[in-house]
This record gives C-alpha cells, structure tokens and sequence, in this order.
C-alpha cells in the first residue's frame, strides 16, 4: 500500500473543498482506495490530503495526471507539495495492526 501525502495552500479554502468533493469519481477511477483531508488549526488556506493507493506507481501516475493539474487550477492551489510514501503500519485507538 503506497500513500500520496499532498500539502496544499489555497486561495479560498470553500472553494478548494467544493473541488476536492467534487472530485471523489475522479480519484477514485486512478486507483485511490481511501483518502483524508487534514485541514490546518493554524491557517485555514492549509490542507494535506492522504490518499491511499494499491502501489507507489498508481499513486505516481495520479500525483501527476492532467485531471488532477485542472481540478487543482480550478480549486486555487496556490502551492502544493507532493510525496509517495509507502504505508509501513497502521491501527488506531493507541495500537498498531501489521499492515
């Protein structure tokens, strides 16, 4: 399991989350299982998206597909920063769970 982890900074936080619901079909068809958008306590223009993919190369492929570069454009993205990382564990409640 591979994981895209984007930090995003938007002009107009409504409207970057309009977009970003909007857009669920459209990840969901580049092979995105699960996704969580993290919104910033300290600046409201700040958000990361966790999106969960099967491998690092579907995962690659959206991070830099041309649906997602308009989606982005339209939700007035003005900084963005993109890493694949590999899921090593996960869990909840205070334990871990091998993934």
């Amino acid at each position: 399991m591979s994981v895209l982890l984007a930090r995003y900074r938007v002009a107009d936080p409504g409207r970057f989350r309009t977009v970003y619901d909007a857009f669920a079909a459209t990840r969901a068809a580049h092979g995105a299982r699960a996704h969580r958008l993290l919104a910033s306590e300290a600046d409201p223009a700040r958000f990361v998206a966790v999106i969960e993919f099967d491998d690092a190369a579907a995962a690659e492929l959206y991070a830099h597909s041309a649906a997602r570069a308009t989606a982005l454009d339209e939700a007035g993205v003005v900084e963005r920063e993109d890493e694949v990382m590999r899921l090593e564990r996960a869990g909840g409640a205070g334990r871990e769970v091998p993934a």
